[in-house]
């Protein structure tokens, strides 16, 4: 059995490419920037592969 961490919470969609906007629930951008993909469900399901990440705001 793999555990599985929150490390970002869907927040909106943004544009028309497919982006979304996340609020971090770890260290921020540059630490999710380090991942390929991220699980949408804490059972592993709904793979989502990274193609890119960036800070917003403050």
């Amino acid at each position: 059995m793999q555990n599985y961490l929150p490390a970002c919470k869907i927040v909106s969609t943004h544009g028309v490419r497919g982006e979304m906007k996340a609020l971090p629930l770890c260290d921020g951008a540059q630490f999710l920037a380090k991942f390929k993909r991220l699980y949408a469900a804490a059972n592993g399901s709904g793979e989502v592969a990274l193609r890119g990440v960036r800070a917003q705001g403050n």
